[in-house]
């Protein structure tokens, strides 16, 4: 997985946010069965919306990340693992595509607010990529077990087109791979 890592941070910053909420937005279904599934559509939706258009503050992401009110991505995946916890297991799978999807927002959030200028929350902040990465990849390996989706986008993205870094093109793409 270092390897993995150290090609995904070699990748600018977009074609990095694009790997991140790719991943992401592949474990999106297995969050269907949560009540607070809007969180993840919403989230993964502002997301591409960013990276494709720039059209998004890094204050809405933060708000799909965590609010005042309790509301968005991180608590529902404390109210995931809290579940998880009660019923004696370790992190489900669930609680895992909450993590990831976590991760790939947090990044997108941190890069929206720095992109402003303006000061970056440090929940969202991307100072330890290699470390933050790597928490969001254990994730998305707990729930998909052993896979070459993440190295094999990794590569597609170095060499995919600027043009071509849209959601359309990369999910259908992810989807090629995961088959």
């Amino acid at each position: 997985m270092n390897e993995l890592i150290s090609d995904v941070l070699r990748l600018d910053e977009r074609r990095q946010a694009v790997f991140r909420v790719a991943l992401a937005e592949q474990l999106r279904p297995l969050l269907e069965c949560s009540p607070d599934y809007p969180y993840a559509v919403r989230a993964v939706d502002l997301c591409w919306l960013w990276i494709e258009y720039h059209d998004v503050k890094g204050e809405a992401l933060y708000e799909a990340y965590c609010n005042d009110d309790d509301f968005g991505v991180v608590p529902a995946m404390l109210v995931a693992s809290q579940k998880d916890r009660k019923m004696g297991q370790p992190y489900g799978h669930v609680a895992n595509s909450w993590g990831c999807l976590v991760g790939a927002l947090a990044y997108v959030t941190g890069c929206a607010f720095q992109a402003e200028g303006g000061p970056i929350p440090e929940d969202a902040k991307n100072d330890l990529p290699d470390e933050r990465l790597a928490k969001m990849m254990s994730c998305y390996y707990a729930v998909v077990g052993p896979s070459d989706v993440p190295a094999l986008l990794a590569d597609l993205l170095k060499e995919l087109p600027d043009t071509q870094l849209t959601r359309p093109i990369v999910s259908a793409k992810v989807a090629e791979l995961a088959s």
